[in-house]
């Protein structure tokens, strides 16, 4: 207990300047302000990370389907294949006919000739045409691809019968002139 008196005789007294204020003072400085327009706002707001997969999910898959098609395509190309041209000069239609399972060199190919060519109406495009040789007289073709042909049909045109085999066209006939 003398120890306890003097200790408590020794302590020094000490006060402060200014009474402790326990009060929180916001900040009046303010960020510089960025002028964020409304579609910025809209994009922050409402984009996340869901749809940011969903497009980018959605890129891949059609970037795939092109490869596809292209892959496709190219295997497609090295078969023998039997064409017609219609050109009128200034534009070009060329429709497969048929596909053949061998080379060139195993067909004994006749010059055919081409004649009467017309184009059916909607809603089946059909190409009819009559051939001196034995391959399909009609052949089934795209929207835009009839309103093509029925521009070139409109004029003089010329109609040649292709053969290609790995991409190399070989004319079989010379031109049928149409009117």
């Amino acid at each position: 207990m003398a120890t306890a008196i003097l200790v408590l005789q020794q302590v020094v007294k000490s006060k402060s300047d200014n009474i402790p204020l326990f009060i929180y003072h916001k900040v009046t400085e303010t960020p510089a302000s960025n002028d964020i327009s409304v579609i910025e706002k809209f994009i922050t707001s409402e984009f996340t990370w869901l749809h940011a997969s969903v497009i980018l999910s959605c890129l891949v898959l059609v970037l795939l389907s092109v490869l596809v098609y292209f892959l496709y395509r190219q295997r497609n190309s090295k078969c023998t294949r039997v064409y017609l041209e219609i050109t009128s000069g200034g534009d070009c239609v060329t429709i497969p006919i048929i596909s053949l399972s061998l080379c060139p060199s195993y067909y004994d190919f006749s010059t055919p000739s081409v004649e009467n060519i017309t184009v059916s109406a909607l809603p089946h495009c059909k190409l009819f045409f009559l051939c001196s040789v034995q391959i399909p007289d009609s052949v089934s073709i795209g929207y835009f691809t009839r309103r093509r042909l029925n521009k070139i049909l409109m004029q003089s045109f010329n109609a040649y019968v292709l053969v290609t085999h790995q991409r190399f066209a070989t004319v079989l006939n010379p031109a049928s002139f149409g009117t």
